[in-house]
């Protein structure tokens, strides 16, 4: 797997690059981070535009000879529709911003800086994106492949989405 460093969000890579470096997180958090608490090393990966083409081919394929599949979405699914996640960076490219545990154990100036970048809506303003519709439709009414949604939100978007709750299964934790 190839992949580079790089605090340039926009630099070029044939592969896999970090949106920034852990060196460049702010104090608090890199402390956090070697605390061993809940920030763990929040660099962003993407892969190069080739790649995610390559793999969603992949992964269309799967779905349209799958007969029975199941999916397992977390805070990731939501973040398009403006809810902020737990982990992402400071330095993040979400416009959702940084996740509320490396928020947490950021400083006042960090969580102030942060606030002002951050676009994000409620749980109860949220609308589901197109990625829970999408979910939707592979279910089918039961008829599709998707067979059952584990989701790890608490945000209400897959049962707004249409998606029948006994096809859904609701883990969180505390």
């Amino acid at each position: 797997e190839h992949w580079e460093q790089s605090s340039e969000p926009s630099s070029p890579s044939p592969g896999r690059r970090r949106s920034y470096s852990p060196s460049h997180l702010p104090a608090s958090v890199r402390a956090c981070e070697m605390a061993s608490t809940v920030c763990e090393d929040t660099a962003e990966l993407h892969d190069a535009p080739e790649e995610v083409r390559r793999k969603v081919k992949r992964l269309a394929k799967y779905v349209r000879t799958s007969k029975h599949m199941i999916a397992f979405t977390g805070a990731g699914v939501s973040t398009a529709a403006g809810i902020p996640d737990f982990r992402s960076g400071v330095n993040t490219s979400l416009e959702t911003g940084a996740g509320a545990w490396v928020l947490r154990a950021s400083t006042p100036d960090v969580r102030k800086a942060n606030a002002a970048r951050r676009v994000a809506t409620t749980t109860v303003k949220a609308v589901p994106t197109s990625t829970h519709m999408s979910l939707v439709k592979l279910h089918g009414n039961g008829k599709g492949p998707l067979k059952a949604l584990v989701s790890q939100n608490t945000d209400g978007l897959h049962r707004r989405s249409g998606m029948p709750p006994e096809a859904l299964a609701e883990l969180h934790g505390k």
